[in-house]
């Protein structure tokens, strides 16, 4: 069968508070704002065993004590980098992740990469038809049925994408969605602090991969190389960005939801340190963190913090799971084990902006229409839709 058309999407403004980014990002997502009665089968949260056998495999980081956001002078120093990148980036959009503070984790293990279309698309196909309506009430995934801005198509008995995209980060998930996936695996969200412990390690850097910026490191929309093509890449296609632990893409690719309530002025309450902080007890959005492939460095710094309704998605947001310690926990052993030598090249490029280069537009990754699963270039799609 030939390939679905081309996919593209308006780039839609969100409810971002000014702390957390610029308000007209475009996520390019669709909001639920109620649970959905279906009739579907049982809820997305049930245990489904049989994927641990395609489950990522999970990373060992060790407790301890570190510190927890930045200043403002990092922030001062990394808005004045993206302005003189031509982009549109505010002090306000950095203020919820300070001051920096002390935090103590206990050990915890996090997936090694982000979630894999092949990977949900077979919790989703596990649970059976209509299962995408119904996480704890609440859309798990938008697909085709809901919104253009996915890839996913379901045919009313099979979830499914291209096969060239099962390797690429799954988006379009709420954090219902995310949360149902982890805990069929028997596994969670990370925290915010473990996400952030696990992104920057015990040194404090600001990337993953140290306190420099390299844009060769992740993929976000610097540099740009051809406007025509823009997307997420397949899990684990910088592996010069890993993490102190090895962890992968935690700067860019797609943002990554986490378990945590958000609240702009969580930082300087005294129980976001100490220790294993889990977030306000209550909020109405959750926290993203780890950037995108359209948005600015700025925003894949390991300290930011941007957030949304755990109802809503967009085709920039995905996540990993995490899991307590294993008693002798080894990161080499258990699910899918990414070989860096063998990952496939970023074959595609920056996402297009807007002329002030501070709000992109948001299509859903690359698709193909060869056999092959090359990836061409997706139609131009002008700032704002």
């Amino acid at each position: 069968p030939e390939s679905p058309p081309l996919i593209q999407v308006e780039a839609s403004p969100t409810n971002n508070v000014a702390s957390q980014g610029p308000p007209d990002e475009g996520d390019g997502g669709i909001g639920g704002g109620q649970s959905i009665d279906t009739g579907a089968g049982p809820s997305s949260s049930a245990s489904l065993p049989q994927l641990q056998s395609i489950a990522t495999r999970l990373i060992a980081v060790p407790g301890g004590t570190f510190d927890l956001g930045t200043d403002a002078a990092e922030v001062r120093r990394a808005v004045d980098a993206c302005v003189a990148d031509n982009g549109n980036c505010l002090i306000e959009y950095g203020e919820d992740a300070a001051p920096a503070h002390s935090a103590t984790l206990d050990p915890f293990q996090i997936e090694e990469t982000e979630v894999t279309y092949g990977q949900y698309l077979a919790f989703l196909n596990a649970l059976g038809p209509r299962s995408h309506v119904n996480c704890d009430g609440f859309l798990c995934l938008a697909t085709q049925n809901e919104t253009d801005a996915s890839n996913v198509t379901f045919d009313s008995a099979n979830y499914r994408v291209p096969p060239f995209l099962e390797p690429y980060p799954v988006a379009g998930v709420t954090w219902y969605g995310a949360k149902a996936y982890c805990e069929a695996l028997g596994r969670r969200l990370p925290t915010e602090a473990e996400w952030e412990r696990a992104a920057r390690g015990s040194d404090g850097r600001i990337y993953p991969w140290g306190n420099d910026l390299n844009t060769a490191n992740a993929k976000t929309s610097r540099p740009v190389v051809d406007e025509n093509l823009r997307g997420a890449v397949p899990v684990g296609s910088y592996p010069a960005g890993a993490s102190p632990y090895g962890v992968l893409d935690m700067a860019g690719n797609v943002e990554e939801w986490v378990n945590d309530w958000y609240s702009p002025t969580y930082y300087r309450q005294p129980e976001a340190g100490g220790l294993n902080p889990q977030g306000p007890p209550a909020g109405t959005q959750k926290v993203l963190r780890g950037g995108s492939w359209a948005f600015m460095p700025f925003f894949a710094r390991t300290v930011h913090r941007r957030s949304l309704e755990p109802d809503e998605q967009a085709i920039t947001i995905g996540f990993r799971c995490a899991d307590d310690a294993a008693e002798l926990a080894n990161p080499g052993t258990g699910g899918i084990d990414l070989n860096p030598q063998a990952v496939t090249p970023d074959t595609s490029t920056a996402v297009e902006e807007s002329p002030t280069g501070s709000q992109p537009t948001l299509p859903p990754p690359p698709s193909a229409n060869n056999p092959a699963g090359e990836q061409t270039p997706l139609a131009t799609l002008q700032p704002g839709g």
